[in-house]
């Protein structure tokens, strides 16, 4: 057991405070594998840990140690690939909702760590904060109260940039919450904003119910969009004291936030002509498993490009006036074929096209980067 611990930087005794010591360096370690990393995940809890990984379905079950003195810990080494970026975190009896790794210096939120492999590109304006670490709330808040959706909800809003100016352009972050308490997107967006790399402009941060209501408001939803358009557009423009004009607004979302995203500039362009879909759910919606006559399906084996292909195709659409820029994980699978059958048809339909494909996987803390690096693109174009 001493041998396996030995090749990741902790020759003492495992669970001696020494290893314990080094341990606390920094978590997870990392040594070189064929075609990538192999990552160490070190548990000092007793209990039986699992290690669960927001890209991953299914959770790893770490292994117990039992060190001299007869304390036991767990531990667990997974194969990265070169370079990779993924949120985690752990869950035990006492903490079924799960918990961030004490070891590690980096978070997301108070559940979930961030493991980053030694050649992952440098997320330069996202700051590294402890899983502890209280986030600044944006300072607007919007009470949107939907008459359409029925439910009431919290919408915050920052400038970035001077106010005037920032006022000139919105971005709706789809998925709002995640961006404010667990990778806090103001930050960042100033960070760049001072640096010289993004507009001035307005975050709007929209937060989405939990479980399978987001599903059900943000795959292919009309009416949401009509209650975005008819209800919240006009409480935003009463803050910014000005319209808020189509040509200059963004939406941006993330898996069933991206699919979501591109159906609003798809079906309401005149309001929504500008998307950003990060990893969006292209294969929506799954087969139905208990009708495929072959081998067991996934919810990605259907039709390349789901619900959102059907809709391009079966559509007289004329998309010249609408800007998209998609970003999908290499480590996605299907996911890439996916978005690459709804690029094609909006480029048949005369959309304009902006794609990028990450060493990624279906993850926000990799979202966040081309989120940042996408929404300073369309600025830019927007002018």
């Amino acid at each position: 057991m001493v041998s396996i611990f030995e090749a990741f930087g902790l020759p003492e005794q495992p669970g001696s405070a020494t290893f314990w010591s080094l341990a606390e360096q920094g978590s997870p370690r990392f040594i070189p594998a064929e075609n990538g990393w192999q990552a160490l995940f070190l548990s000092r809890s007793q209990q039986s840990t699992l290690l669960r990984f927001d890209d991953r379905p299914e959770p790893v079950e770490m292994t117990a140690c039992t060190a001299e003195n007869g304390d036991v810990f767990h531990f667990a080494i997974q194969h990265f690939p070169a370079p990779f970026r993924v949120s985690y975190g752990f869950t035990q009896a006492d903490n079924p909702s799960g918990l961030a790794d004490p070891l590690n210096p980096v978070g997301a939120g108070p559940l979930r760590s961030i493991a980053s492999t030694p050649d992952a590109a440098e997320q330069a304006f996202w700051p590294s904060l402890s899983a502890e670490a209280l986030l600044p709330v944006p300072p607007t808040r919007l009470r949107w109260s939907s008459e359409l959706l029925g439910a009431r909800r919290t919408v915050r809003m920052q400038y970035i940039g001077p106010e005037v100016e920032a006022a000139q352009r919105v971005v709706l972050l789809l998925d709002g919450d995640d961006w404010i308490h667990l990778h806090p997107a103001g930050l960042a967006f100033t960070a760049a904003h001072q640096a010289g790399e993004l507009s001035p402009c307005t975050l709007v941060f929209v937060p989405s119910p939990g479980g399978d209501k987001r599903r059900e408001e943000l795959a292919l939803n009309p009416l949401f969009w009509r209650a975005v358009r008819e209800e919240l557009l006009p409480l935003i423009a009463t803050q910014l004291g000005r319209e808020v004009e189509p040509a200059s607004t963004v939406l941006a979302g993330q898996s069933y936030g991206g699919l979501a995203a591109l159906y609003a500039a798809v079906t309401m362009p005149e309001t929504f002509p500008q998307a950003l879909c990060q990893s969006g759910s292209f294969w929506y919606p799954a087969p139905d498993a208990s009708a495929a006559s072959g081998p067991r399906t996934g919810p990605m084996d259907g039709p390349l490009g789901g619900a959102m292909a059907r809709l391009l195709s079966t559509s007289e659409l004329d998309l010249s006036g609408i800007t998209v820029a998609f970003d999908v994980g290499s480590h996605e699978g299907k996911m890439v074929d996916h978005q690459a059958e709804v690029f094609r048809l909006l480029a048949e339909r005369g959309a304009s096209l902006h794609s990028n494909v990450s060493a990624a996987g279906h993850d926000r803390s990799s979202w966040r980067d081309a989120l940042l690096r996408d929404t300073a693109w369309m600025l830019r174009r927007i002018g």
